[in-house]
């Protein structure tokens, strides 16, 4: 039974957060969007580069085999699938720093590069990990080995 609840709320998830996806009216669109909540959309504010505090839109991807949405636009790859080898093709992070609020789970986050994700988050990353994850994305989009 405990399995059953699982699936449905992650067929829930999935399919309740592209409601907003359906082809519809400007009106009917504003109600389904009020009427459906996305859970996995948060603000959050940070400083910038230039010292000034900024609202910030991140966008959450959902559990293993949920579509992979991009954090800065909430656009989801279909076809790429939490846990799969798709995700190599995406630099994930997993906001652990507790700013989208108590009681919520950390969200992991999925950007196109490193570059996209310090742009949006106002971090800045070590050259070595972008060289790591530039490694493994070019081995997973043409199939080159990753091991050396």
């Amino acid at each position: 039974m405990y399995q059953y609840k699982q699936s449905k709320t992650m067929w829930q998830d999935e399919h309740l957060e592209n409601a907003d996806d359906l082809s519809l009216d400007s009106n009917n669109r504003r109600k389904v969007n009020d009427l459906v909540k996305d859970k996995r959309r948060h603000k959050i504010k940070r400083v910038n580069h230039e010292g000034r505090l900024k609202t910030i839109e991140i966008f959450g991807s959902g559990p293993q085999d949920c579509t992979i949405r991009n954090a800065v636009s909430g656009f989801r790859y279909e076809g790429h699938k939490v846990g799969s080898l798709n995700e190599d093709l995406y630099f994930k992070v997993r906001l652990v720093t507790g700013e989208v609020g108590p009681g919520v789970e950390s969200p992991t986050l999925f950007y196109d590069d490193p570059e996209q994700y310090e742009n949006h988050l106002f971090e800045d990353i070590s050259q070595e990990i972008k060289e790591k994850w530039h490694k493994k994305f070019f081995g997973a989009k043409y199939g080159l080995s990753t091991s050396s």
